[in-house]
C-alpha cells in the first residue's frame, strides 16, 4: 500500500504581519512546524519581530501582538527573514512537503520581507532545491 504525501514527513509555516498588503506590511512572528515522521513528535520553531512600523489595532486584534510586546520581546527583521528563508530552503531540500495555510501570502510577504532587509529574494534560498 503506497503511502500518500500528508502521512510522512512534512513543514508547516504561518506567519503574523501587520496587515495584508505584502508589498508594505510587515511579519510580526512566523513559525515553522516540522513531522519528520509518521507519528513523530513535531519541531516547533517560533520567530517573534519587531517590524519597526507600528502595528495597527486592527492587526493586534486578529494575532494579539501589540507594539510594545513586540518591541520589547522581537528581534530586528532581518537576521529574522534570513533565518526563516534558510529554515524553509532546508525543508525544501529534504524534500518535505511545505503546507502554508495562506502560501500566497504568506511566502510572498517573506520575499518581499527578505528583498526589503537582505536584498535577497525567497527565490535565492530555494534555488536548487527540488
Amino acid at each position: 500500500m503506497s503511502m500518500h504525501w500528508y502521512e510522512g514527513p512534512l513543514a508547516a509555516f504561518d506567519t503574523e504581519t501587520t496587515g495584508v498588503d505584502v508589498e508594505e506590511d510587515r511579519i510580526v512572528s512566523a513559525a515553522l512546524v516540522v513531522q519528520d515522521a509518521e507519528g513523530a513528535r513535531p519541531r516547533v520553531t517560533r520567530w517573534l519581530v519587531n517590524p519597526g512600523i507600528p502595528v495597527p489595532e486592527g492587526a493586534t486584534a486578529v494575532h494579539g501582538l501589540t507594539d510594545e510586546h513586540l518591541q520589547r520581546n522581537g528581534r530586528w527583521p532581518a537576521p529574522v527573514m534570513e533565518e526563516l528563508a534558510r529554515a524553509l530552503a532546508e525543508q525544501s531540500a529534504a524534500g518535505r512537503p511545505l503546507v502554508v495555510m495562506n502560501a500566497p501570502f504568506d511566502l510572498t510577504i517573506l520575499d518581499r520581507e527578505l528583498r526589503r532587509h537582505r536584498a535577497s529574494s525567497l527565490g535565492n534560498y530555494t534555488a536548487g532545491s527540488p
